[in-house]
């Protein structure tokens, strides 16, 4: 799946850096990051939804939801993956 933009509003950006510490720069990072692709699955709880597992250029681990429009990702929330998903996000 290709994304070519992403869409972080200013509310998402705002609650994700105070629950989970995570800038819109590194959510960008995990789309744009050529060196480690993300993973991309559909969402189990929202089926209009996607999950990306991926890498920031620190090395950062996230998980990303976000809906798709044409070849944008809307994001609806980001954080750091747990174990079992760096686990899941290593085997593929």
């Amino acid at each position: 799946m290709e994304i070519k933009s992403v869409y972080i509003s200013q509310l998402v950006a705002d609650k994700i850096l105070r629950k989970h510490d995570v800038v819109p720069k590194e959510v960008r990072e995990v789309f744009a990051n050529a060196y480690f692709r993300p993973k991309i699955y559909r969402s189990d709880r929202i089926p209009e939804a996607y999950v990306a597992y991926g890498r920031t250029l620190e090395g950062r681990y996230l998980m990303v939801a976000f809906f798709r429009y044409n070849k944008q990702a809307k994001v609806i929330t980001a954080r750091d993956l747990t174990s079992t998903e760096r686990k899941r996000y290593g085997r593929k």
